[in-house]
């Protein structure tokens, strides 16, 4: 009977030391490591297919001097138009790593028209005292959608291309005040617009907490904010996603809602101080026809 249970304990302290292991190396790996994620997705109107590549919640990051393993990614995709969808500095960001924002997207539009939406992290870094970050993004080339929409042509397809933080429910304001928020307006704009829709979208939340996906006649979201769960088990899915907590079911991915379809990025960074496990940071390319 003691045998039996040195040999139980033997064998629990070897699976121990065995995950341990393994949880260190992924941590390492997705450190520095990129994957990219690819996804079809269909979209009524688009008569000819174009290539674009998402980037999500780089938080300052970087990946090689001056991110040249990430642009050297992408430029393997040969992406026909680069999305930048939030959280690409933190909230407390200095001027350096705001400097790198700005270096990345002027290399970025070399490659390929860049558009840029705001995360939460790039409107409390504003909010709270630092600079504006508009100028220097229409410096580097890009177009800041903030609360904004345009006409674009990507790949050969007129788009109504738009841009929103994410907050597309009411949050306890009135029906008054919420029908006269920008982000109210901007989707009763481009859903008007006739064309294709395309919303850059940092907060997914919004969309499937209160199945705001039934109030909009929205093509496609493009979001981040997930991290993919952060730490991902294996064959289970991510541990925890911000805003939606433990276990989450929604944490990167293509989801298909019937008249609207939403595409998580699970992103580039970490979460806070907490590393990314078996989840390697991601490029994200949608193939849209």
């Amino acid at each position: 009977m003691r045998k039996r249970f040195h040999i139980g304990l033997g064998i629990l302290a070897a699976v121990i030391l065995i995950c341990g292991i393994a949880v260190g190396i992924s941590i390492l790996v997705c450190n520095s490591g990129l994957a990219v994620h690819a996804y079809d997705i269909q979209i009524k109107g688009i008569g000819q297919p174009f290539t674009a590549v998402v980037l999500t919640d780089l938080h300052g990051k970087e990946f090689g001097e001056g991110n040249e393993e990430l642009l050297e990614k992408i430029r393997g995709q040969k992406p026909d138009v680069i999305f930048s969808v939030g959280d690409m500095i933190d909230g407390d960001a200095d001027q350096a790593q705001v400097r790198r924002f700005l270096e990345l997207l002027a290399e970025l539009r070399k490659i390929a028209p860049v558009y840029v939406s705001y995360g939460n992290h790039e409107k409390a870094y504003m909010s709270s005292g630092g600079t504006d970050l508009a100028p220097g993004i229409e410096a580097a080339g890009a177009v800041l959608l903030d609360e904004s929409c345009v006409t674009a042509e990507l790949g050969g397809n007129k788009v109504c291309l738009g841009g929103t933080v994410g907050h597309l429910y009411p949050f306890g304001r009135t029906p008054e005040d919420y029908h006269a928020s920008p982000e109210y307006r901007l989707m009763k704009q481009m859903e008007a617009s006739g064309l294709p829709t395309i919303v850059l979208a940092h907060l997914p939340d919004t969309i499937i907490f209160v199945e705001a996906y039934k109030n909009w006649d929205i093509d496609l979201f493009l979001s981040g904010h997930t991290h993919g769960g952060v730490i991902r088990i294996p064959f289970f899915g991510g541990l925890y996603a911000p805003m939606q907590g433990w276990f989450p079911d929604e944490d990167m991915g293509h989801f298909d809602y019937g008249r609207v379809q939403l595409l998580i990025s699970s992103g580039l960074a970490g979460h806070g101080k907490v590393p990314r496990v078996f989840n390697m940071p991601e490029v994200c390319v949608v193939h849209i026809s």
